[in-house]
């Protein structure tokens, strides 16, 4: 078959020999011919699905076989199969789980890392964990690399198709100009971070999960578009959700259209971390919404810069996994999901809204005890804008530090958990050289 018909073909002999192919054949050579045939003729059935995950309820009790048939008595009858239990209720289960494995920033070709999952399907949920060793802060992978190796960075950016999710983590290529920053596995600090509670790893221990559910449903689904950077207001998209509250779950997915990683799928993020004003290689998209709007922020270059259009919608490139599989594009297809409540029911520990500030010392770091005396599953950290002109809009926290204060306009948060608590880190800048109006709670500016 291909994307427009399916083929058959029946055995038929076109010369002059005796026709042996039949269209039904178990015969000679096979179970000790218990049950044999062969069969001229057949009824045939197509069925074909436009959209099909593969699934599987690894929390149900595996099936008992079938008793084999007895031979060659074909009057006595089988043991039937016992039936499967019902899959208990409850989120997605995790189908593929990689395990934690040694991964290093600053390793060449080897910061790069290519994992199959075998799903053969998009997955609804990709979860990448990196930590320091076990027992340490666990920190989240992010879609799409806003900074590149000018500057001290780190994190580490994944994407994903129907069998493999790769990984890209920071290393500096000489070899480029500009090339002669600091890269970190994990970068939760650094100039231009508060600088409480901070780490630097080059080194570490990441663990990726992938997970399926067929049931999944999404209360809005604005389905695949084409969203480019560099096309000035074009660049910006505002899509409306019509759930008539704050969503519980929005996801935001950038597909590659073309490149090394065409069909991969890039998440989007809750902060731009870079501008353009630096001339670092930066990328992805960024995402926001409220109660009524999602909004969309794809990189676009302010028109009185005189720097080239750096800014990519998908990006990673420059400074990220030995250069396997780099890419810069400026297409690529958007799909936003959103529900009204998380796909992983109400939370066990919810902080509620406080206050936090950037450029503030201490003030802008947070400790939170969430008291689950466990490690967490899943930890969202949100931020929500105090003024226009995005007021009420909610922002994401992410998992490093993709930049410091030396690359112009910067924010978001930055957070990290263990099983007792969630830190929190907000931009603030020490150095003396640095502009503390360059980082922000809330940036998607220039």
């Amino acid at each position: 078959y291909n994307d427009m018909a399916v083929r058959i073909w029946a055995p038929d002999r076109n010369d002059d020999k005796l026709a042996s192919g039949r269209i039904i054949s178990v015969i000679d050579g096979w179970g000790g011919e218990v049950n044999a045939q062969q069969s001229n003729v057949s009824e045939v059935r197509v069925l074909v699905w436009q959209n099909c995950s593969i699934c599987r309820d690894y929390s149900a009790a595996p099936t008992t076989p079938p008793s084999p048939m007895p031979s060659p008595a074909p009057t006595v009858t089988p043991s039937p199969a016992p039936t499967t239990p019902a899959p208990s209720p409850g989120p997605p289960q995790v189908v593929y789980d990689s395990g934690w494995f040694q991964f290093n920033a600053s390793a060449g070709k080897n910061s790069y890392a290519e994992l199959g999952h075998s799903l053969y399907a998009y997955p609804h949920d990709v979860l990448v964990r990196v930590r320091g060793g076990p027992g340490d802060f666990v920190h989240y992978g992010m879609g799409a690399a806003q900074g590149d190796d000018s500057e001290e960075y780190g994190g580490v950016v994944f994407a994903y198709n129907r069998t493999t999710v790769r990984l890209w983590a920071p290393h500096v290529n000489d070899t480029d100009v500009g090339g002669g920053g600091t890269a970190y596995l994990i970068n939760d600090g650094g100039d231009g971070w508060a600088a409480i509670n901070t780490q630097q790893l080059q080194s570490g221990q990441v663990r990726v999960t992938a997970t399926i559910n067929c049931s999944s449903t999404y209360d809005y689904d604005s389905g695949w578009f084409t969203l480019e950077s560099q096309r000035g207001a074009n660049s910006y998209r505002e899509l409306e959700h019509s759930l008539g509250s704050v969503p519980g779950f929005v996801k935001v997915l950038t597909r590659a259209v073309d490149g090394a990683n065409d069909g991969f799928i890039f998440e989007a993020m809750g902060t731009a971390m870079s501008d353009d004003t630096a001339g670092n290689g930066y990328g992805g998209v960024v995402s926001a919404y409220n109660g009524t709007t999602v909004r969309l922020w794809a990189p676009d270059r302010e028109k009185r810069r005189i720097l080239a259009e750096i800014g990519y919608i998908v990006n990673v490139n420059d400074g990220w996994g030995g250069e396997v599989n780099r890419q810069s594009s400026r297409t690529a297809q958007v799909r936003v999901l959103a529900s009204a409540e998380s796909p992983c029911g109400t939370p066990a520990y919810d902080s509620g809204w406080f206050e936090l500030h950037a450029q503030q010392g201490t003030k802008s770091y947070k400790s939170v005890l969430h008291g689950l005396s466990s490690m967490p599953s899943r930890v969202k950290v949100y931020v929500r804008s105090m003024d226009s002109p995005n007021n009420g809009y909610v922002f994401e926290g992410v998992g490093a530090a993709q930049t410091d204060a030396n690359n112009g306009y910067y924010g978001g948060v930055v957070f990290a958990h263990d099983d007792t608590e969630v830190r929190i880190w907000a931009p603030d800048c020490t150095d003396a050289s640095c502009t503390k109006q360059f980082g922000s709670m809330v940036n998607v500016f220039e």
